[in-house]
């Protein structure tokens, strides 16, 4: 993972008991994904998947617009350790 303290800027994770919100926080780009994003998700994800307390996830945008997808501008690659491939560099974004 190339995680920094811009790719944890870019996620923001609240507790509500059980459940885990994680909100997609790039609305000047549309909440598109760059590497710094999908940094920031793979962490959430991770922290959903490996915390026991947690039942469930759910992923917000912003009020005008969900996610842009992949971020073109930024190069596309978004392999992740646990996460497979996403973005323009191609893969089906499935766990290997």
């Amino acid at each position: 993972m190339h995680d920094t303290d811009d790719s944890r800027q870019r996620v923001a994770c609240r507790r509500h008991g059980r459940v885990l919100v994680i909100s997609m926080e790039r609305a000047n780009k549309r909440n598109a994904i760059d590497r710094a994003m999908a940094d920031a998700l793979d962490h959430a994800l991770n922290e959903l998947d490996d915390d026991h307390d947690l039942w469930a996830g759910v992923l917000t945008g912003g009020t005008d617009v969900f996610s842009a997808g992949s971020d073109l501008t930024a190069g596309g690659d978004y392999s992740t350790e646990r996460g497979g491939n996403t973005g323009s560099s191609g893969g089906d974004g499935a766990s290997r």
